[in-house]
């Protein structure tokens, strides 16, 4: 039974399977921790949502006010206070940021349709209301200055 003999009662075949099994699991462990150091990449939207977010950090004053789809998230990134522009008609969406005393607001896309729905729509209804200050593509995301009928 010593000298690395299989036993009868099969235990011997059963640590060969476990055996083989770590053998399997191992290199996909370590790849795993491999994977789980490189730096965390975000869908294109989002990357450019951040930037836009780093852009009114370091180009607006403190006072800026922007209406935004994510305005905690926006916060956070841009130290600029935020609130979530109006999910409603036109003239109700521009009404409403000027209520709120916005200076600018975020034109992304980062999945959601409120943007389109709402804030694009309001924007080509009153052109004169808005003006782009930093904008990238791919895809398209602005910051635009509100004019409040300037």
């Amino acid at each position: 039974m010593d000298n690395g003999q299989m036993r009868e009662d099969g235990s011997g075949s059963a640590l060969i399977k476990i055996f083989l099994l770590l053998c399997l699991l191992l290199p996909n462990v370590s790849s795993l921790a491999v994977e789980m150091r490189k730096p965390r990449v975000y869908p294109y939207g989002w990357e450019r949502y951040f930037e836009a977010a780093e852009w009114m950090r370091d180009n607006t004053p403190e006072s800026a006010v922007v209406g935004t789809r994510k305005p905690m998230l926006f916060h956070i990134l841009s130290g600029r206070k935020t609130f979530l522009y109006a999910w409603a008609d036109p003239d109700s969406v521009v009404a409403h940021l000027r209520e709120n005393g916005a200076t600018h607001v975020v034109a992304e896309n980062i999945g959601y349709t409120a943007t389109s729905r709402y804030l694009v729509p309001a924007m080509e209804a009153h052109p004169k209301e808005f003006w782009v200050k930093w904008g990238k593509e791919a895809p398209q995301t602005l910051v635009l200055e509100v004019r409040h009928g300037k």
